[in-house]
């Protein structure tokens, strides 16, 4: 393992860390009730100790890792699935520490019988996602980069109740971008030749079919997301 890969895992472990600090005071200082009188248990209090508490921790904890996620980026997502004939490996998001939440999180614990939905809403400043991508049968291949000045989404995200503890992971069940500016493709100085006649397309596709460009993006980068939390210990 190289030397930035064990401080990544390094600072990882620290934020995990913090995380599951806040969640377990959560849980043993606000116990809530739910439907039918239960109580629930400590592991879900984070979700389920009323939208305003939550939203509020999550940006606490945010904001006091601001900096442990600035010295951590790029954040290493893994590779995509395809996009149309396009391959896309090794994704890294920067300015991640931009992120903040612009609205409540939304939560729901009671609908369903094993697992809590929350939607939360987060914002970013200036956040870029850079790909290796390649055609089939590495007929050509380099870099993909996808950015914007600001973007807002609604991360869709189930979490097991305690029955499931141990037997299911959380879950990303939808990503919705709900408001963004300045989408780009392609990066002065990084990206020429077939990369940058890449980022052309793209931009002219954006320019003429912008829903259908928004629909393709929202689909690769809840993909991403599920699968980069299926590498990582969350404390929920």
């Amino acid at each position: 393992m190289s030397r930035r890969m064990k401080r990544n895992a390094l600072i990882h472990s620290r934020i995990n860390k913090l995380l599951g600090l806040f969640t377990l005071v959560i849980g043993l200082q606000v116990p809530v009730s739910v439907a039918r009188g239960s109580r629930v248990r400590r592991q879900e209090g984070f979700f389920c100790s009323g939208n305003k508490f939550a939203t509020g921790l999550l940006r606490t904890i945010i904001s006091a890792n601001v900096e442990v996620i600035r010295r951590a980026e790029p954040i290493l997502l893994g590779d995509a699935d395809h996009l149309g004939l396009l391959r896309l490996k090794n994704g890294r998001a920067y300015n991640v520490h931009t992120v903040q939440p612009f609205g409540l999180i939304d939560s729901d614990c009671t609908s369903q019988e094993l697992w809590i939905r929350a939607v939360i809403p987060l914002a970013l400043d200036a956040p870029e996602f850079h790909f290796d991508w390649e055609l089939p049968g590495g007929l050509a291949g380099g870099l993909f980069v996808l950015s914007y000045e600001k973007v807002a989404a609604n991360v869709t995200i189930e979490v097991p109740k305690q029955v499931l503890r141990g037997k299911e992971r959380s879950r990303i069940v939808g990503y919705r971008t709900v408001a963004s500016q300045g989408l780009a493709f392609g990066k002065e100085g990084a990206t020429g030749g077939i990369s940058g006649l890449l980022a052309t397309l793209f931009t002219a596709l954006n320019t003429v079919s912008p829903n259908v460009v928004a629909d393709l993006l929202d689909i690769l980068i809840r993909r991403l997301l599920q699968r980069y939390i299926q590498t990582v210990s969350l404390p929920f």
